[in-house]
């Protein structure tokens, strides 16, 4: 192990779609954005409790661990730990990086790890460690959401019922083929909120909020993010009525980011 200082920075992550069909069907579109994690040369800080801290103590002494959610949850933190640690250990590895994932969060896909190894709006791969961009059309918004909620997304996945993802995928699929249509797009997201709903994986607080988004005009697609979509909503909207938008949310849920904060991988 080298004990060189490097400073990492390594973005937040939002599914678009894919959770859950990814565990069996290694396909997700995944948004990498600011704010980003950051692990910085700094003695005897805190970092966040996980065994993978423990088993590398001597990292933990060196450098800092920055979350920029400050422990909320949702948006990739133990993901980002993970990365930082495989990073300081083989340098842009993002095979080890996804091994590393797979040693302490064995019932989670990694595909988390790859879209923030890798960056940008793209479609991942976890069979293969890839990660192919995905454009996101000039007129298009995009507005991720905090609620005030947090799930454990290891612990909830550790019991998830049995289901059968093949549609999942397909919308997948879709979303890949009509990338380019804002219209097709909602339809597919809606789509893949309303099959998790079918299978009881969403929290009855995000049923609440999504149902009160879906009544603000102009709203084109609403859908929660990641374990039982409790933590994070995602807006598909137009560019021309994203504030719009925003001033009529529910006071309940802040603002992370937009399709501006798109951002690159790992720094």
């Amino acid at each position: 192990m080298t004990s060189q200082p490097f400073n990492l920075c390594i973005p937040s992550k939002t599914f678009l779609i894919g959770e859950y069909s990814v565990l069996s069907k290694s396909k997700a579109i995944i948004i990498a954005h600011a704010p980003y994690f950051q692990c910085v040369p700094r003695q005897n800080s805190n970092w966040p409790s996980h065994p993978a801290v423990q088993d590398y103590i001597n990292i933990s002494r060196e450098f800092a661990f920055i979350d920029p959610h400050q422990g909320q949850g949702g948006f990739g933190a133990s993901s980002a730990l993970i990365i930082a640690i495989a990073h300081h250990l083989k340098p842009f590895d993002v095979v080890f990086a996804h091994s590393l994932n797979n040693k302490y969060h064995p019932n989670s896909s990694g595909a988390d790890v790859i879209g923030q190894y890798f960056g940008n709006l793209s479609l991942i791969n976890t069979k293969t460690h890839s990660a192919t961009p995905i454009t996101l059309a000039p007129n298009w918004a995009i507005t991720i959401l905090k609620t005030p909620i947090k799930v454990n997304s290891h612990q909830h996945l550790c019991n998830l019922p049995l289901y059968n993802a093949d549609h999942l995928n397909t919308l997948i699929e879709n979303y890949i083929e009509n990338s380019n249509d804002i219209n097709v797009a909602a339809k597919i997201i809606n789509d893949y909120e309303n099959v998790l709903q079918s299978h009881d994986l969403r929290h009855p607080s995000t049923i609440d909020y999504i149902k009160a988004i879906q009544n603000i005009p102009n709203v084109l697609a609403v859908k929660g993010c990641g374990a039982l979509g409790a933590d994070v909503l995602l807006i598909l909207s137009h560019k021309s009525h994203q504030m719009q938008i925003i001033g009529q949310l529910p006071k309940s849920l802040t603002v992370v980011a937009n399709q501006q904060d798109i951002a690159k991988g790992i720094l």
